[in-house]
């Protein structure tokens, strides 16, 4: 151990309907995720899946609703599917 405070870490959840999955996921990565996950995969049978990002710290609202944007129009997602939002932190452990 360096004496260091441990880091901790930052985790944006957004559950989507399954058709916005990865278009969320790429949003994501476009606000500098450090990485994705997908829960209740897979998409194909679930009516809606979690996406979750983790950052080092959390993005501005308006850059989130920003990336989010850009990336319906990519991925052609019509109306918004976002069903949910959830935030957390995840404390470093060894």
């Amino acid at each position: 151990m360096t004496g260091q405070p441990p880091h901790t870490w930052h985790s944006l959840s957004l559950e989507v309907a399954a058709p916005a999955c990865e278009a969320v996921e790429f949003a994501l990565n476009e606000i500098d995720a450090l990485g994705t996950e997908v829960i209740d995969f897979p998409k194909q049978t679930r009516e809606s899946v979690i996406v979750t990002g983790y950052f080092k710290s959390l993005p501005a609202s308006a850059k989130l609703q920003e990336a989010l944007d850009y990336a319906f129009q990519i991925y052609e997602i019509g109306d918004r599917r976002i069903i949910s939002t959830k935030t957390n932190e995840i404390e470093h452990t060894d």
